[in-house]
């Protein structure tokens, strides 16, 4: 897919045609109530430049996503992302293609109509989509979400994306820390917290007796797989969002990341749970995964939201430290 750069020209690519279904039902769910004046500086404007006219912030959209109008009246979601070399505009790109490739094998991710540049921010615009976003999930929604990675496989090299690079770079990162998995060892030391160091030194442990070549390489990986990147209607998922940081990978990351998930069936999630992961031969990377999600978990915190800091660490804690 070819992106467009905004500085010098904007013109609204509008998607009429096929026009998602929205509901008030969806609106009530996963719009917060919050008013224009509260939101980022410019985001108005932003909107105006690609031709789209703003409600209001989502629900979980603490980074850039808006529910907007088309000039069409069509609802779609307006993501503004954050300045990061993960959420570069290359990398975005590829997201949306290997995206477009699952939803082609009947994926249910929102379609993507724009994906560009503007004012030197990276922005998608995709559809949105009538769902609820769950606090917990039903036994129902985790089975069809285990049925959905399944989709996940081999997809990447279909589409002829590698991910033999981020598999050098997750180890780098248990290792010494790289920003392409969104791991800084230098800021987690730096925050003097005994708690994190103690984390930290774990993770590097396991990054150091773990070979890059034990990844798959040629899946697609979510890579913010969760309860809250969610929509369902009753007992069915209707979408799975927020795909702008997908890679090529292994994706036993996103099945290994369900594991403790919100589940209304605690017992049976952790049971359907644990024979995918057997299945799968996920226990060989399962220590370099919770070593993952427990630095990427903390540098977040760390970096950008302080007060969320005790909740990460009591999850590092656990994955690392037992």
């Amino acid at each position: 897919m070819a992106y467009l750069d905004r500085r010098h020209e904007v013109a609204w690519r509008a998607a009429a045609e096929n026009a998602p279904r929205t509901a008030e039902s969806w609106l009530q769910s996963v719009v917060r109530p919050t008013t224009l004046a509260a939101m980022e500086t410019g985001v108005q404007s932003f909107a105006e430049g690609l031709g789209l006219h703003v409600g209001r912030r989502l629900a979980g959209g603490e980074f850039g996503a808006y529910l907007a109008r088309t000039v069409h009246g069509q609802h779609v979601v307006l993501k503004i992302l954050v300045r990061h070399s993960r959420l570069s505009i290359e990398w975005v790109v590829t997201a949306v293609e290997l995206t477009t490739k699952l939803r082609q094998n009947g994926y249910p991710a929102p379609r993507f109509l724009d994906v560009g540049t503007m004012h030197g921010r990276v922005y998608t615009v995709q559809e949105a989509v009538d769902g609820v976003m769950p606090d917990q999930l039903r036994p129902s929604h985790l089975r069809q979400l285990i049925e959905l990675w399944r989709l996940h496989h081999d997809v990447a090299a279909q589409a002829g994306v590698s991910g033999t690079t981020w598999a050098t770079h997750a180890v780098e990162g248990l290792r010494t820390g790289s920003e392409t998995v969104y791991i800084d060892h230098s800021v987690l030391r730096g925050c003097g917290d005994p708690r994190v160091a103690e984390v930290l030194d774990a993770a590097i442990a396991i990054g150091q007796r773990t070979d890059p070549d034990v990844f798959r390489t040629g899946d697609v990986v979510h890579a913010d797989l969760h309860h809250r990147n969610v929509l369902v209607r009753g007992d069915q998922i209707v979408a799975v969002f927020d795909w702008e940081g997908a890679h090529a990978g292994d994706s036993r990351f996103d099945l290994i990341r369900l594991v403790g998930i919100p589940c209304v069936d605690a017992e049976l999630a952790n049971d359907l749970l644990g024979h995918e992961l057997d299945a799968a031969n996920a226990y060989e990377v399962r220590a370099a995964v919770d070593a993952l999600s427990a630095l990427q978990g903390l540098t977040f915190a760390v970096r950008s939201k302080p007060d969320s800091l005790e909740h990460f660490l009591g999850s590092a804690q656990r994955l690392l430290l037992g």
